[in-house]
């Protein structure tokens, strides 16, 4: 590895371009992108507000930081073993919400459907099959995609190792929690649109189609959203974390304008 003397790891001093700023004053900018020195420094993350301190206050504010300032967010969560734990913890809260919210919409159609009356036990079997399933497959996507980010980051050079992906997969999986609540919707629709069929079983042609039309709509469209803001979220994450992990990498140097294949373990 290319290394002068006194130079940081090339793990912990890389711009968001990918440029080795290894020996650059903190007041200097990137000679690339124009990006300050010093907002590369490792100290400078913190972790996201639920990394910090995890909990519903931390959520909420760790999701509006998001909206109203992506990039500066996703340079503030950490990608190492600081906040590890509380990056799957947080990919577990939500594959548990997303089961949580199908099959709440499950029993409070079917509570309602009944005038009120209390769920039974075939609800409730209902409903706890639709919480496993939902927890289970919201789980199994925030997986692959920590999965898709270690294999592209292998593939193209990145720093991302299976710490920095879990982190940036966790943060972005609050998509499917999107989606869930638009299947919540479509299920109350199904339900309510049973019900109507049953009182008036005459206009079971026509409404069946109608139903069935919009149901598939507002899945597609509950899915597409979830997809959205899932790949927006993670797109912004690896752009701005793709050299700030500890995985191997190539990185554009000034030195006799060669590129010089560093290692975080070196």
């Amino acid at each position: 590895m290319a290394q002068a003397s006194g130079y940081e790891r090339a793990a912990t001093w890389l711009c968001a371009c990918g440029y080795d700023l290894r020996g650059e004053r903190l007041e200097a900018c990137c000679a690339e992108c124009g990006e300050p020195v010093r907002a590369s420094n490792p100290k400078n993350r913190v972790g996201s507000a639920w990394q910090r301190e995890a909990g519903l206050s931390a959520w909420v504010r760790t999701y509006v930081s998001f909206v109203t300032s992506p990039r500066r967010t996703w340079r503030l969560v950490t990608l190492d073993d600081r906040h590890a734990r509380a990056s799957r913890l947080l990919a577990t809260v939500h594959a548990i919400a997303v089961g949580v919210v199908l099959a709440s919409a499950l029993l409070v159609c079917r509570s309602i459907a009944r005038g009120g009356v209390a769920i039974d036990v075939r609800a409730l079997g209902e409903a706890m099959q639709l919480f496993v399933v939902g927890a289970g497959c919201g789980w199994l996507l925030i997986v692959a995609a920590a999965g898709e980010l270690v294999a592209w980051s292998r593939r193209l050079g990145w720093m991302i190792d299976e710490r920095a992906a879990w982190a940036i997969a966790s943060h972005a999986s609050v998509g499917w929690l999107v989606s869930a609540f638009g299947f919540a919707g479509v299920i109350g629709a199904i339900q309510f649109g049973h019900g109507a069929l049953l009182a008036d079983p005459r206009a079971m042609p026509g409404a069946l189609v109608h139903g069935l039309t919009w149901m598939h709509l507002c899945f597609a469209a509950s899915l597409m959203g979830g997809l959205l803001v899932t790949h927006a979220l993670t797109r912004c994450g690896v752009l701005t974390c793709r050299w700030s992990g500890e995985g191997p990498q190539k990185v554009r140097t000034r030195d006799v304008g060669v590129a010089a294949t560093t290692s975080a373990t070196a």
